[in-house]
């Protein structure tokens, strides 16, 4: 099996005065020229003819672009006496977004690969203090939970081979321990609930089961303290959604309203034929911690739910508000482990324009807010707007329908992502 190294130069690509500008504004000194370019990494039985024609026929735009093709492990980093070099890709384990489409592009193409790996190649040309950049680039290139800076000939694919191993977990020791351990985040009165009703089984439960348990009851799939007992101002509220914003809705009542807190997201009436979906939810730590991933699942998931909603629905828009700490904060002031404000904004811009605009979805609305109480935790609310027939809104489910599970294999970055929120 051949490992191809695949790379792309621009002409005039922006990214680079982009990136040099930017680390200008943070002190960098003696930087001449910053240059991006794109690297795809091929896994596949094919020749380096094969491989050049994939490189001239889908990554590269011949107008404005030229690449080269090595194979990985005889590729060396271009040697600089005056600069140096960073290049960045996704952790092993982590999901990369476009590996799914190399694949089935370059099959369309006749060929057939085993992994495909992306990547993004920093070249920085000059008398720069190379601990400089590397110390900018850590803040403000990446993000050390999903990528790494690429030193020297590493392991770039994940094993492919597993067996499935059912484990049992044993509940009779310490369950808040166990609780943390397998980061469930679940309370001590829950892990009692899950041990009692396994008692009565008879059986251990799978880890399987304890990880299905703890996503099932987190605060982002059961919403906790909504549902919980609240105390304000000496007045005790049992259920604080339903004697609030869904009591309001009840009590008026209105016509226009044709399915609310029911489905995937609320209808109301538009015309004759066809009734308005709008739903909209916040992906707040998650985009904190992974900008790009964060606000792409978050308005994945608005999208997902219009479709999901009655006998299906058609997304026509998307929508957002997003509130950041401010952009020019002093990166040396950062608490540890906490992404600068700027590398939030563009991850999270990003992330809710490919997942939008590429499916054919425009984002037609948006607002920003800047703010200090936004430093540590954005605010990043992700909305979808769609179109339903009023014939397709009641559904239900019936003894012999088929469940379809759609999706891509979920990488480490997306394991623990409910019952991490709940944390």
């Amino acid at each position: 099996m051949k490992n191809f190294r695949i790379e792309i130069k621009r002409q005039n690509d922006p990214r680079g005065t982009f990136v040099q500008k930017e680390f200008e504004a943070l002190g960098a000194c003696g930087i001449e020229e910053v240059e991006v370019r794109d690297v795809y990494y091929i896994l596949a039985e094919i020749s380096k003819e094969q491989a050049e024609f994939v490189a001239g026929e889908l990554f590269c735009d011949p107008v404005v672009e030229g690449y080269t093709v090595a194979q990985a492990d005889l590729h060396t980093s271009e040697h600089l006496s005056n600069g140096t070099t960073f290049e960045i890709l996704y952790n092993t384990g982590v999901t990369d977004p476009k590996e799914a489409s190399i694949k089935k592009a370059i099959a369309d193409l006749g060929i057939t690969i085993d992994a495909a790996k992306t990547g993004t190649y920093y070249i920085f040309r000059g008398a720069c203090d190379k601990q400089k950049l590397r110390e900018l680039a850590e803040l403000f290139l990446f993000n050390p939970l999903v990528q790494h800076i690429k030193l020297g000939k590493e392991e770039l694919y994940s094993p492919s081979a597993y067996s499935l191993r059912i484990m049992h977990i044993d509940l009779s020791g310490d369950l808040m321990k166990i609780s943390r351990d397998m980061g469930l985040s679940l309370s001590r009165v829950e892990m009692e609930t899950i041990k009692q009703y396994f008692e009565k089984e008879g059986r251990k439960p799978t880890a399987v089961e304890l990880e299905t348990i703890a996503q099932t009851w987190s605060e982002h799939c059961r919403h906790k303290t909504f549902l919980g007992k609240i105390q304000f101002n000496g007045e005790k509220i049992d259920n604080l959604l339903k004697n609030t914003i869904m009591k309001a809705t009840r009590d008026i009542n209105h016509p226009m309203c044709l399915s609310v807190f029911h489905d995937n997201s609320g209808i109301i009436d538009f015309d004759e034929t066809y009734g308005v979906c709008f739903k909209v939810e916040t992906h707040n730590h998650p985009s904190a911690l992974e900008p790009y991933g964060g606000a792409a699942t978050g308005i994945g998931g608005v999208i997902r739910d219009i479709l999901g909603t009655g006998l299906g629905a058609k997304p026509i828009m998307n929508t957002d508000i997003f509130c950041f700490g401010e952009p020019d904060f002093d990166y040396k002031k950062l608490s540890k482990g906490i992404l600068h404000p700027q590398t939030i904004i563009k991850g999270v811009i990003r992330g809710v324009r490919d997942y939008g605009n590429r499916m054919g979805i425009p984002t037609a609305s948006g607002a920003l807010y800047f703010d200090e109480d936004f430093l540590y935790n954005p605010l990043v609310y992700c909305g979808c707007v769609g179109l339903i027939r009023k014939d397709r809104i009641e559904k239900s489910a019936k003894p012999g329908d088929a469940i379809l599970l759609v999706g891509g294999k979920t990488g480490r970055d997306g394991i623990h992502g409910v019952t991490f929120a709940s944390a």
